[in-house]
């Protein structure tokens, strides 16, 4: 076994979240576009989602944003993203269940009292103990242990893992006057790294990665002592941020009363273009096993090769389907229960066919035959609404079909070029070689696709992304008799009515396409709506603004002619900004958010007009 500490382990913890820095050295005026076109106005907010790739606000350097997905409960998702190399990663999870800031919250509470500035610019607790317990991962290789941790009456603070395995019991000793990793007890504890990197003003992110647990639930204790070698409490240290994951250690990812999954900063498969924040409503993937298709029915003798091919995951895990010799129907099917308007999605790939047939079995179903070499297709049936084909890059392409059945015996199978099977099920001979790969499956509730859910045995359901902006993170930049949002962004359901971007206790909203028309841009505030009216789609993206006083409200989108009417309710503090949904949750934006930037002024509509072309 090896001890290793080094402050660029695994490319640096404290790099990796202080991407989100103490200290704001940003130059905002004269180099951004956006700013050239406000003429002079600069903002008092501006989240760059798509550039930063983080929660922090460009303006002050500090992450403004609280971002929460609930993993509280089982049968719970972590979610998917595309990665910066265009494949589908999964988000980490942070499994502690105790608040990671607050420790009075925790099993066994901290007696200090002492506070001091956090490295997020946060208050931070002084302890002396604090003692989390029934922690539970999904039986990882590995589980990592990791807060951030400054000196205080103590000198040193130990991370303890209790009942992991039998020889996990163990503890990891830092000294935060050197940020060093100084002692572990007992030496035979299978800890692959132990590290201490400093992350500014006294503060060091510690941690550990215990090898083989070989169990999903344990507990964590932490200590502050005298010596590198004490096992009672002594004195008090500061600590924040404790995080308990599969795998290398991450980005910090805050939890409150539930383990939370990180925020999704999603990407272009193709093109590698970094798309911004991925925010989604709740699915559930219908699908129990999305990957390994053993476990489907079979409605013919073809042949299933496992590990075929690197899936759109860069996993070699694709699955070839096959096509017998014998003149039958070359298909799989999985029956589901979805009891509403649902889409079922599959990855494909051409292995020898490029055509492929996604469909409903039975009388008067949906059918659709997709062309993968020219990324076309035909659809119909009776349960049909509609389809489309998206490539993911590496020759894979997202096929999916949004149908109005309530039972769904969901089948696939690939054919020879040149054969059409019209709405029937392909029958031919096949060659015994050519087939098409497949990976992904999913069929989930609601008129469109989001993003893919792995199952392996059962029907597991994505939390709600809610990304909010409350208290003091604020008030620090919000002006309450007038002001300004650009958003810059795609949705991947047109709004509707009631769907909200920005809402607070004060009923003013923003892609708000409710009374005025079933717009597709609309300002509510709880009287008066101001809208574009018009059919523009979002899901390529769009640039819009608002901008308002106590007289009137204006709206563009895209650099249209801003749309102005009187405004209403501006007596009502604003107390928080919901960036996706409205502040009750019932109203949901499913989509990237690339850029929201807030002006504490109301600029001119032909500003506005500008900053959205």
């Amino acid at each position: 076994m090896t001890m290793v500490w080094s402050p660029d382990y695994l490319g640096s913890p404290g790099k990796m979240v202080l991407a989100n820095p103490l200290t704001c050295t940003n130059t905002p005026k004269g180099e951004d576009k956006l700013y050239s076109d406000a003429k002079g106005v600069v903002p008092s907010l501006d989240l760059r989602f798509a550039e930063g790739k983080n929660l922090n606000d460009y303006m002050t350097g500090t992450p403004l944003v609280d971002h929460q997905r609930s993993m509280f409960g089982s049968n719970l998702s972590a979610g998917t993203f595309v990665n910066s190399s265009g494949l589908i990663e999964t988000a980490k999870v942070n499994a502690l269940t105790a608040n990671s800031e607050v420790f009075s919250g925790w099993p066994v509470p901290s007696t200090a009292t002492q506070t001091t500035t956090s490295p997020f610019n946060t208050t931070a607790e002084a302890i002396d103990r604090a003692d989390a317990t029934s922690i539970t991962v999904n039986d990882p290789s590995a589980v990592t242990f990791s807060g951030y941790f400054k000196q205080g009456s103590s000198r040193y603070v130990y991370l303890r893992s209790v009942n992991w395995i039998s020889i996990a019991n163990c503890r990891v000793w830092f000294d935060l006057q050197t940020g060093n990793f100084v002692n572990v007890s007992p030496g035979a504890a299978p800890i692959s790294n132990a590290f201490a990197t400093s992350v500014g003003n006294g503060w060091y992110r510690c941690g550990f990665t215990l090898d083989s647990t070989g169990d999903s639930v344990g507990n964590i204790q932490i200590r502050a002592t005298d010596s590198s070698t004490n096992i009672s409490n002594v004195g008090y240290v500061f600590a924040f941020g404790i995080q308990v994951e599969e795998g290398p250690v991450s980005t910090y990812i805050p939890t409150t009363t539930a383990a939370s999954a990180a925020p999704r900063f999603d990407h272009n498969p193709t093109t590698g273009e970094s798309l911004g924040l991925l925010v989604e409503e709740s699915r559930t993937n219908l699908i129990n096993y999305s990957q390994d298709f053993n476990f489907w029915g079979t409605g013919s003798t073809q042949t299933l090769q496992e590990n075929a091919a690197v899936s759109p995951s860069g996993a070699n895990d694709a699955t070839k389907a096959i096509p017998s010799t014998v003149f039958e129907s070359k298909n799989l099917y999985k029956n589901v229960s979805p009891n509403a308007t649902n889409v079922c999605s599959i990855y494909v790939k051409a292995a020898g066919y490029t055509n492929f047939q996604a469909r409903e079995l039975g009388a008067a179903r949906f059918y659709v035959n997709f062309n993968l070499s020219t990324s076309t297709y035909v659809g119909g049936g009776a349960d049909y609404i509609s389809a489309d084909i998206t490539p993911v890059g590496n020759g894979w392409y997202r096929c999916s079909v949004i149908n109005s059945t309530s039972a769904v015996a969901y089948s696939i199978a690939g054919y020879p070029d040149g054969y059409d099977p019209g709405a029937a099920p392909p029958k031919f001979v096949g060659d015994g070689t050519s087939g098409i790969y497949i990976w992904g499956a999913q069929v989930e509730v609601g008129s469109f696709p989001t993003s893919y859910i792995p199952t392996t045995g059962t029907a597991l359901t994505r939390s709600a992304d809610v990304a909010s902006i409350t208290g003091t993170n604020f008030s620090s930049w919000y002006n309450q008799s007038e002001g300004s949002f650009y958003y810059e962004g795609a949705a991947r359901n047109n709004p509707l009515n009631g769907l909200r971007f920005v809402s607070g206790t004060h009923p003013r909203s923003f892609l708000n396409s409710g009374s005025a028309g079933n717009n597709n841009v609309g300002s509510y505030d709880g009287t008066y709506s101001v809208g574009l009216v018009g059919g523009i789609d979002w899901q390529d993206g769009a640039k819009a603004a608002v901008s308002w006083s106590s007289a009137t409200r204006t709206i563009t989108k895209d650099g249209q002619v801003p749309y102005t009417a009187i405004s209403n309710q501006h007596n009502i503090a604003e107390t928080q900004v919901y960036l996706n949904r409205s502040s009750n949750g019932t109203s949901i934006l499913s989509g990237t958010i690339a850029r929201l930037t807030y002006f504490p002024e109301r600029l001119p509509d032909s500003t506005l007009q500008a900053i959205t072309q």
